[in-house]
């Protein structure tokens, strides 16, 4: 069976640092409208969570022309950010500790309670990353 093809239209970089961030903005709307009304979904809070930060970083990255790997965990993604700019130590604290979480989130082996995440940390924490990197992006 032949794959389907698609078409990706061609992005300025500014839209496609807009795109990011809009893309950011609705994981992490979406982990706080879950959390709120559905806490019991904690895997889909922590998933949506991750996703925002890394799309702010990714957004970050592309204003600076940095490249990245499609597949990076957050505290790699901060490295990348780090060759450029100085990065405060405690989003890199924050990303290890997302990091450790997606792992332990992803396989049924290692199952958390919803005791184990302190949620208003971990919204506190996507606020952190969308306050600092998108802050320190210029849109031409």
């Amino acid at each position: 069976m032949e794959k389907p093809q698609f078409s990706i239209p061609e992005l300025s970089k500014a839209d496609l640092i807009k795109e990011w961030i809009r893309r950011a903005d609705e994981d992490y709307g979406a982990a706080k409208l879950i959390q709120g009304q559905v806490p019991e979904y904690l895997y889909t809070v922590y998933y949506h969570c991750q996703q925002a930060c890394e799309k702010y970083i990714r957004a970050y990255l592309v204003s600076k022309e940095i490249e990245f790997p499609e597949n990076t965990q957050l505290s790699g993604l901060i490295n990348k950010a780090s060759k450029l700019t100085q990065i405060p130590s405690e989003l890199f604290t924050e990303a290890e500790e997302i990091d450790y979480l997606v792992v332990k989130f992803r396989y049924p082996l290692d199952l958390l309670s919803n005791t184990e995440i302190d949620f208003v940390n971990l919204l506190a924490m996507v606020a952190h990353f969308r306050e600092y990197f998108v802050s320190n992006i210029q849109i031409d």
